[in-house]
């Protein structure tokens, strides 16, 4: 008797919370502009797993953007809607509210909580204000600068790991599976060397593999989708969620004992402390209550296991319903590195102006304002990669307010009413897509789609002129989210870059018109077509100087 009063109980909270939130989405569809949009593909997941799966989910949105003009709906989980905004002035004035207008979803904020806790990436308003005060001093160009000799010895470690592989026989050279280069994150962040180059497999480096290898079932996907707009779903005891809290505690035990040791260090070295810093060292400086903007050990920890997490391999794909946005903080190093190898291996040429280009510093490395001003193919490069490669594939938030978004151009609403500016109800979804805006050939001309790094040696292309992003493009966001460690991760990836471009040769095995594809699991990676996993083998020579 007792069951069946416990079963009425569940069916009469589900019954509720089914009403609370069809209520919730009859509220926002009558305060919303409807737009036209694509035909539905499924009654559960609306288009969100259409998406997700498709190989390029920037041309589907392209592809709509021209059909159904610069803004857009699409249905999405259990025939929720969302907005999809592809107009730069749209763009702009919801970048200009994002955390105070515009917030993460609640289920995603639940999941960043789960993974790295209530850091930067998970907070929101005035305490996303104060934490990404506390933050800047560790990613100021001033940092940066005294970490690049760190950067370098990483970048120089790897290069002697490839000389051993090398051996005396260069000329044949040897294939080689591109390397993560998760040393320089570590060494950098938190003085802590974790010996992925060495061979070595470290707690950390193993929870992070795992969490990036597992494939994801229909069921897990399920879950996974469902638990953006139904929070309550994080708590189930997924394969998916047991990973997130393995590798939280797995991180939580390297980066604690890191702490502790960085603290004992500067009690023994007073407040100077040491001249060699890494930015866990800064950060730590932001506990102090003296700090003009203090965070807790717990947003510490939580901003540290995000950027491990983010340097470490983010996605680069397809990722929907905000599912790459934690990673929006520091795009991946080791992904950009990858696609800038490949897409050199495609175009020897350019690879070959690129080491002419290093090669007046071959007794010296590059400094920070070399790299900044003085090298500008390597800049026109890595900004190529940045462009065609966003390690987000598109950035969701939701109204915490009504608002009116204004439009560039105008477009045409169902009731067939031309609209130059668009009403969006609290808790509106609004999608930005990254890699649709920076592939677009509106914004970017007929050769959008192309790795055509000359590009940046000329003015930008007008349609591209009114996105207000880094170099006009989207990968690192804008307004109050925009990259805060957008230096740091350029830096990092340049210098890596500039070692091996000067001191070897790549070649894809199969030649320059090998097939790139995505590898799609939790972490989608790039992959040479037609082998298993996610491998990216490269024949590596010595360079001839």
């Amino acid at each position: 008797m007792f069951a069946i009063y416990v079963l009425d109980g569940i069916s009469l909270l589900l019954g509720f919370a089914l009403f609370r939130a069809l209520s919730e989405r009859m509220r926002i569809r009558r305060g919303t502009t409807a737009l036209g949009g694509p035909e539905n593909k499924s009654v559960i997941f609306g288009m969100s797993r259409f998406l997700y799966t498709a190989p390029d989910s920037g041309l589907l949105y392209e592809q709509w953007m021209e059909e159904y003009g610069p803004a857009y709906q699409l249905t999405t989980v259990l025939g929720a809607q969302q907005v999809v905004l592809c107009d730069p002035k749209a763009i702009s004035h919801f970048f200009s509210r994002d955390t105070f207008g515009y917030e993460r979803l609640s289920g995603f904020r639940k999941m960043i909580q789960l993974l790295v806790g209530k850091g930067v990436l998970w907070a929101e308003g005035d305490s996303h204000k104060r934490q990404r005060k506390s933050l800047a001093p560790a990613f100021s160009h001033g940092t940066i600068r005294t970490l690049i000799p760190v950067f370098f010895d990483s970048a120089y470690k790897l290069k002697d790991q490839w000389d051993s592989l090398l051996g005396a026989n260069s000329s044949d050279g040897v294939t080689i599976e591109v390397q993560q280069c998760l040393d320089a994150i570590g060494l950098a962040t938190f003085g802590h060397d974790f010996h992925s180059l060495d061979g070595k497999k470290s707690p950390t480096l193993t929870a992070l593999d795992s969490f990036g290898d597992a494939n994801i079932s229909k069921i897990a996907m399920f879950f996974h989708v469902l638990q953006f707009f139904l929070p309550i779903m994080g708590g189930i005891p997924t394969d998916r969620n047991k990973l997130f809290n393995t590798l939280s505690i797995t991180l939580r035990e390297i980066l604690g004992d890191r702490l502790q040791q960085a603290k004992t260090e500067k009690a023994h070295s007073g407040n100077g402390g040491s001249s060699e810093k890494s930015a866990m060292d800064v950060l730590i400086e932001s506990e102090s209550q003296t700090s003009k903007a203090p965070i807790d050990e717990n947003e510490l920890m939580a901003q540290m296991k995000g950027l491990l997490i983010a340097g470490y391999d983010p996605p680069a794909s397809n990722e929907h319903h905000g599912m790459a946005s934690f990673y929006a903080s520091l795009p991946s190093t080791q992904n950009r590195i990858q696609w800038a190898l490949l897409e050199l291996c495609k175009q020897q040429e350019i690879q070959s102006q690129l080491r002419e280009e290093l090669l007046q510093f071959s007794d010296r490395d590059p400094t920070w304002d070399q790299f900044v001003s003085g090298l500008p193919l390597l800049d026109a490069i890595v900004s190529e990669v940045l462009r065609l490669h966003p390690p987000i594939g598109e950035l969701n938030r939701q109204a915490t307010e009504d608002d009116i978004i204004p439009l560039g151009a105008p477009v045409q609403t169902l009731a067939g009413h031309t609209a130059t500016r668009i009403s969006i109800a609290r808790g509106t979804v609004i999608t930005i897509p990254i890699r649709c805006i920076n592939k677009s050939v509106a914004f970017w001309g007929e050769d959008a789609k192309e790795f055509k790094p000359s590009r940046w040696h000329a003015a930008a292309p007008p349609g591209s002129r009114d996105i207000h992003g880094y170099k006009h493009m989207l990968t690192y966001g804008d307004g109050p989210r925009t990259c805060l460690g957008k230096g740091f991760s350029l830096a990092i990836t340049k210098a890596t870059l500039a070692v091996l471009i000067r001191n070897f040769t790549f070649e894809l095995p199969g030649g320059p018109e090998t097939k790139i594809g995505r590898y799609l699991s939790i972490l989608p990676r790039p992959v040479v077509e037609g082998l298993p996993g996610f491998q990216v083998p490269l024949i590596v020579r010595r360079a001839i100087q």
